[in-house]
């Protein structure tokens, strides 16, 4: 049987060293190993999300916009899909791109952890591709906080590391079982740059 690690690193700035905020193991079964390989798959035959979205791009954020994007957050740290407007993404639709991949066949605890654990990745994913000297994030190979973060935002990003390690490791392989990408880094990455996914600006008449 083959044991997967899942680690979470945390940039200590007392240090200026990286040290562990926790790992674990889960165990693979057969099925996992079997939706391991058939994720391998996809990304080999994985269209480039260039040519998917040519017109698409992240969305822009303000320092207005970060500081609204920190007092959504829940004290445990997630943020719920309904945040997600404030980086310019519609949460229904995320919702809706859920539950077409099967998200209820979860089970009413799993799929409530998907939906915030998928809303943390997205608001690290954007903050660390928009504002990356502010926010030094990496999805891969695990989550992990790369550089000093943003003095007056530390804790808090710190607090959505830790809570998407503890969903992560309470429901493991989400991502591979819906199939809605070859990881996490994929998955947040294809979500923002969707077309479908894009909060719809309202014009005034």
């Amino acid at each position: 049987m083959t044991s997967f690690v899942f680690a979470v690193i945390v940039y200590s700035e007392e240090s200026s060293e990286y040290e562990s905020a926790g790992s674990f193991e889960s165990s693979s079964t057969e099925d996992e190993l079997e939706e391991r390989e058939a994720l391998e798959e996809l990304e080999r035959d994985a269209e480039p999300l260039s040519l998917k979205y040519p017109t698409r791009q992240y969305p822009s954020l303000e320092e207005s916009d970060v500081a609204a994007i920190f007092q959504a957050q829940n004290v445990e740290g997630y943020w719920l899909l309904d945040d997600l407007e404030l980086i310019g993404l519609d949460g229904k639709k995320v919702e809706e791109l859920l539950l077409k991949a099967g998200a209820k066949s979860l089970g009413t605890t799993a799929h409530t952890a998907l939906k915030r654990l998928l809303a943390v990745l997205l608001v690290l994913k954007l903050l660390a591709t928009q504002l990356p000297s502010q926010f030094p994030l990496r999805l891969l190979p695990t989550l992990h906080i790369t550089g000093k973060v943003e003095g007056r935002y530390v804790s808090k990003v710190k607090k959505a590391v830790a809570y998407a390690a503890k969903m992560a490791h309470r429901h493991p392989n989400l991502c591979g079982r819906l199939e809605l990408g070859y990881n996490w880094d994929s998955a947040t990455e294809d979500i923002l740059l969707n077309p479908s996914c894009a909060k719809v600006l309202k014009t005034a008449l």
